[in-house]
């Protein structure tokens, strides 16, 4: 019998849904690191083509965010080798909603 290890993304793939439950899981693994390592005001939105976007809601945030991009960025990449992050980018919180 086969582990559900190696099931559950077998499926996944099957129903087409494998990148969006790597995408899921990349972001709630990175919104937990922000918080642990103190950055409140950021909210981790979406892995979009390798981009991890951040919504911050000031420039402080942002640049707190910016700061800690490359220690949060490799701490993807090495718990998800698989799921290719490439790059950070925070967005203010009006530049969010300008975007959509």
């Amino acid at each position: 019998m086969d582990h559900i290890s190696t099931l559950l993304p077998k499926t996944l793939r099957k129903h087409g849904l494998k990148d969006e439950a790597d995408a899921s899981l990349v972001v709630h693994h990175a919104q937990e690191w922000l918080e642990e390592h103190g950055t409140m005001d950021a909210k981790v939105m979406k892995l979009e083509q390798a981009n991890l976007i951040i919504e911050v809601a000031s420039s402080i945030a942002a640049q707190e965010v910016h700061a800690k991009s490359d220690e949060l960025l490799a701490s993807l990449q090495e718990k998800f080798p698989s799921i290719h992050v490439s790059q950070i980018r925070t967005l203010r919180a009006q530049e969010a909603i300008a975007a959509q």
